[in-house]
């Protein structure tokens, strides 16, 4: 190879290098973008979950109340039991499906499901696209 060949071959080389580097560049920020849009996405929802459950439970608590004296009045007039052993048995029962329903909450809002998983995939299949042009 001559000298001027030489040259515009590293040239090229340093140009492909060059590209390189902004295309990877250029890759991290738009996944950093997209991590930011994805936690921002999650955000929301778990925003709106969080709300959704604490209205429903400000609301479903008037009901409980009313549903607490009833079930003490039953118990009183009907079967005859004590008023105090009625509330007693009554806040039993409230709280063994209390107990229940917080149990079941806790197992549906595992951290599992605020995992950015649309990141995880693209940046695993960025590496590998990198690792196979590295080599």
């Amino acid at each position: 190879m001559t000298s001027p060949e030489r040259g515009a071959a590293s040239d090229t080389i340093e140009a492909s290098f060059s590209r390189l580097g902004q295309l990877a560049a250029s890759l991290v920020r738009d996944e950093m973008a997209l991590a930011k849009a994805e936690a921002g996405e999650k955000a929301r929802q778990l925003a709106l979950g969080a709300g959704a459950v604490v209205v429903g439970a400000m609301i479903s608590l008037a009901g409980v109340i009313v549903l607490y004296e009833g079930f003490v009045a039953a118990m009183r007039d009907f079967a005859g039991v004590h008023p105090v052993f009625s509330a007693l048995g009554a806040t039993v029962l409230i709280a063994v499906i209390a107990g229940w329903l917080v149990y079941s909450a806790v197992v549906r809002l595992k951290p599992s499901g605020l995992v950015p998983r649309h990141t995880i995939d693209s940046l695993r299949r960025d590496r590998e696209m990198l690792e196979t042009l590295g080599r």
